[in-house]
């Protein structure tokens, strides 16, 4: 073997070191604010573009998806029902009375008979987190549709198991489950296939920046750091996953369950997501 050889191998080995220390360091400190959060539940993903996971704590574990499991339901209506230009196949919907639902979102107090494009009810179903236009979308598919889709892209954990603010499933037990791994994934695939040229991932990707919930990850950014993303409430568990647009884009995914207030859930979340940036940026 060559000195010079000899040479490169060693800083090779050098700098491996250096990257472990690098990554236990910013790990520990991730890890030590997580522990120090003991009377709740945390599970996060983080991994970049590149589908590296940069740090992780209960990613496999089951959470109540809430609204974040509009997601996969907007990922499988472009998956079974976009053309070629990444429009949906149907155009309108005319809204009816019996479409509407309460909990989040504007278009219930919409008057019926009112005329709805079909980008419009998935721009509700991600900006507002709308309740009605994601039931409308629903119907236009059926629950089994999203299923089937999770289960042909490899996506074993998440599930929709209900519609929204259906009261009858949820005095059942019947919730919609996800995990920060799964979701991270997801919002990795549709990342992928937009810069692959996608015209329907390019619109789900636009529609996730329309996001209006500013109170979770946004919160944790640099002023003016644009993210890409979908929060949850529901029943003690507020989460968010998105892709944060650094130099070097993150895809991050955050559940925190067992606050009794959503206000210091999203202060986790914040805390989490301004910690997760310095540290991988």
């Amino acid at each position: 073997m060559k000195p010079s050889d000899l040479l490169k191998g060693v800083l090779l080995i050098l700098f491996a070191f250096c990257l472990e220390g690098m990554s236990a360091q910013n790990t520990r400190s991730l890890d030590l604010f997580i522990h120090s959060t003991d009377s709740v539940r945390i599970a996060v993903h983080v991994q970049n573009t590149d589908g590296i996971t940069l740090y992780q704590h209960r990613p496999e574990v089951l959470v109540v998806a809430a609204s974040i499991i509009k997601i996969p339901v907007m990922m499988a209506l472009y998956s079974f029902f976009s053309t070629d230009d990444g429009q949906l196949a149907w155009q309108e919907h005319r809204l009816r009375e019996e479409d509407k639902t309460g909990g989040a979102g504007s278009l219930q107090f919409v008057p019926a008979g009112t005329m709805i494009s079909s980008s419009d009810l998935v721009t509700r179903m991600i900006s507002q987190s709308d309740n009605t236009a994601t039931n409308i979308l629903l119907d236009k598919m059926d629950k089994d549709t999203v299923n089937v889709w999770l289960v042909r892209e490899g996506y074993t954990k998440t599930r929709l198991n209900r519609r929204m603010m259906d009261m009858d499933a949820i005095q059942k037990g019947l919730q919609n489950y996800t995990t920060a791994a799964e979701i991270s994934g997801m919002l990795l695939q549709i990342y992928n296939h937009a810069r692959l040229g996608s015209r329907s991932a390019a619109a789900m990707l636009s529609t996730l920046h329309q996001c209006d919930d500013t109170t979770t990850m946004p919160a944790g950014l640099p002023s003016g750091t644009p993210v890409a993303h979908k929060t949850g409430l529901l029943n003690g568990m507020r989460g968010d996953a998105g892709i944060i647009f650094l130099e070097k884009p993150l895809i991050v995914s955050i559940f925190v369950e067992g606050c009794q207030q959503s206000t210091n859930a999203e202060s986790i979340i914040a805390s989490l997501t301004r910690m997760i940036v310095e540290n991988f940026r």
